[in-house]
């Protein structure tokens, strides 16, 4: 996940660092997208969401990864980066924001507070390079 969901680390998607893709390669079969989704990097087609990266980040973190700051964080910093003050449902580079005020995008400083800011800047271990994925 960390190889091909984390922005910074997937040099195959065309926005450099700007957070943790939902899904990656974006789905490209008609019938498997609809609306906001059918754009690849779009709402649930490869877009960030802080809810997940606060999900993805706890994983890490159950499993000993380290590297949660990165998911708890990098969201953040592009929204300020962009000028969103609020949190944000969702946001990819080609797009912008979804829905500004989301009390679910509060995860991320759950994660944070409950484990504590040691845990959360503990290094990350060496991606793993695994099989390529290919789109369905």
């Amino acid at each position: 996940m960390e190889a091909t969901l984390e922005s910074r680390h997937n040099a195959e998607q065309p926005y450099g660092d700007w957070g943790v893709l939902c899904a990656y390669p974006p789905f490209k079969r008609a019938r498997d997208v609809r609306a906001k989704t059918a754009f690849a990097f779009r709402y649930h087609n490869g877009s960030d969401w802080p809810y997940l990266d606060g999900l993805y980040a706890s994983e890490r973190l159950r499993h000993g990864l380290g590297g949660a700051r990165y998911a708890l964080t990098r969201w953040w910093e592009v929204c300020l980066e962009s000028g969103w003050a609020g949190p944000v449902e969702y946001f990819a580079p080609p797009f912008g924001r979804g829905s500004l005020l989301q009390g679910w995008s509060s995860m991320p400083a759950h994660v944070a507070l409950e484990v504590g800011i040691d845990a959360v800047n503990a290094p990350s271990v060496e991606p793993r390079r695994g099989p390529k994925a290919t789109a369905p």
